[in-house]
C-alpha cells in the first residue's frame, strides 16, 4: 500500500495571453518530464461573467486554461496518463473579487503535484505489557504475543 502526499504549487503559468505559456510554465513542464507522479492542472477565473462564442461561461474559460497547460506538458514529454485538467471557474478564489487586483489574482492556473510516498517502515515488534487489560481476553498461549505498530 502506498500513501499519497499532496503538494500544491501555485504559480502564474500562462503568459499574458491564454495561448502563450510563460517561461516558468515551460520550465516546470521540462522538469516534470522526469516525474512519475500524477499532476492535476486546475484552471480558475475571476468572477466577471464571460459570454463569447468560444467561452460561453467562466467554466469553459477555466477548463481551456487548464487543458492548454496539459497540452504544454504533453508537448514537453510528460506522459498524458499522469495529467488531469480541471476547470473551476470562479468557485475557488484566492482573493476577493471586489476590484481588478483581486480578479487578476484569481485568473490563474494551479498545479497540484501528488508525490507517491512509500509507507513508513514498520515498527519493531513489541510485547504486550503485563498490566495491559487486553491480556484478560487473550488465551493463555497468546499472552506473550508480539505486536507490531502499537500506539
Amino acid at each position: 500500500m502506498r500513501s499519497i502526499a499532496r503538494r500544491t504549487v501555485r504559480s502564474r503559468v500562462m503568459g499574458r495571453s491564454p495561448r502563450v505559456p510563460s517561461r516558468r510554465s515551460r520550465a516546470v513542464a521540462q522538469v516534470s518530464t522526469r516525474a512519475d507522479f500524477p499532476i492535476t492542472i486546475e484552471g480558475h477565473t475571476g468572477n466577471l461573467p464571460i459570454s463569447t462564442s468560444r467561452f460561453p461561461s467562466n467554466w469553459e474559460l477555466s477548463a481551456v486554461r487548464a487543458s492548454s497547460v496539459v497540452r504544454l506538458f504533453i508537448d514537453a514529454g510528460v506522459r498524458g496518463a499522469l495529467l488531469t485538467a480541471a476547470g473551476y471557474g470562479d468557485q475557488r478564489p484566492l482573493a476577493p473579487n471586489d476590484d481588478e487586483a483581486g480578479r487578476a489574482r484569481n485568473r490563474r492556473v494551479t498545479l497540484l503535484i501528488e508525490s507517491m510516498l512509500g509507507d513508513p517502515p514498520p515498527r519493531a515488534p513489541g510485547r504486550i505489557p503485563a498490566d495491559d487489560p487486553i491480556r484478560a481476553i487473550l488465551p493463555a498461549a497468546g499472552r506473550n504475543i508480539d505486536t507490531a505498530g502499537r500506539g
